[in-house]
């Protein structure tokens, strides 16, 4: 029996805290503005798989954004842009899953969003919306990575037309930059 005790601060887990990229403290139980950062979202979102990570290439929320961000009229590109904002602190988990784990999670789902959606002053009231762009992109990525289809290909030609820069991550941090430019990025 291995009896062995770890003391390092990574090992605290029932604290209902995680440490971000930037270093900041995220409560799980209670989430507060100060605890959110456009870099920790940015860097979530590039960091994490959609699908489940069950494709033959790595593609992340942040490219899932992007392309929600580059369908979405003007006026939701502000919410197309945090639309998945919490994945970055809670991962990006299936539907099927997240169906099943649904009293557990949406309540904690919510509090992310909230707070997120509050401090860079979104409209909630706009998510039915953007969601018809949301499931467009979902519906072109399918297409793409389950069948085939090269649709998908052609929108990151022009997004990458749009935000010339080679990384979902920079691409995702410039345009958290230019849309909320007054709040601090740390």
């Amino acid at each position: 029996m291995n009896t062995t005790t770890f003391n390092h601060p990574v090992h605290e887990t029932n604290t209902g805290y995680m440490e971000t990229f930037t270093g900041k403290q995220v409560s799980y139980l209670n989430p507060k503005p100060d605890q959110i950062s456009l870099v920790d979202i940015a860097k979530g979102l590039s960091n994490e798989a959609r699908f489940a990570g069950q494709l033959v290439d790595h593609y992340s929320v942040a490219q899932h954004t992007l392309l929600v961000w580059y369908l979405a009229p003007a006026r939701l590109k502000p919410l197309a842009l945090l639309h998945d904002a919490a994945e970055a602190y809670l991962k990006d988990i299936p539907k099927p899953l997240k169906n099943i784990i649904a009293e557990v999670y949406k309540p904690i789902e919510l509090a992310f969003e909230t707070v997120i959606f509050s401090k860079y002053k979104v409209s909630v009231e706009d998510m039915e919306e953007l969601k018809i762009y949301d499931n467009q992109a979902t519906e072109i990525e399918a297409d793409y990575f389950r069948r085939g289809k090269l649709a998908m290909i052609q929108k990151f030609y022009e997004i990458n037309e749009k935000v010339p820069l080679n990384r979902p991550y920079d691409q995702l941090l410039s345009l958290l930059r230019s849309e909320f430019s007054t709040y601090d990025f740390n």
